[in-house]
């Protein structure tokens, strides 16, 4: 099961990193929902709470990439909030 590295691109969150294995049975919503978790979580811990508002609003989604190329891959993967697929 391979771990993959995911980075928002993003105006407020940009550059937040996160290492996420990729189970079997995984698709890009539970992929980006865990994004977006890990992400509200650090600004949980940091008491950020405009900024935790802002995460839980996004509609979050990741672009040219499918799941098996993610699997496939060892490159990073964005997930990004700036555009509408």
């Amino acid at each position: 099961m391979p771990f993959r590295t995911f980075i928002v691109s993003d105006e407020y969150f940009n550059g937040f990193t996160v290492s996420i294995n990729v189970k079997p049975g995984s698709t890009l919503q539970i992929i980006i929902d865990k994004v977006k978790k890990s992400l509200i979580e650090h600004l949980t811990s940091l008491n950020l709470d405009m900024l935790i508002k802002r995460a839980e609003d996004i509609v979050w989604h990741i672009h040219n990439m499918g799941l098996d190329d993610i699997i496939d891959t060892d490159q990073e993967v964005y997930v990004c909030t700036h555009c509408r697929q």
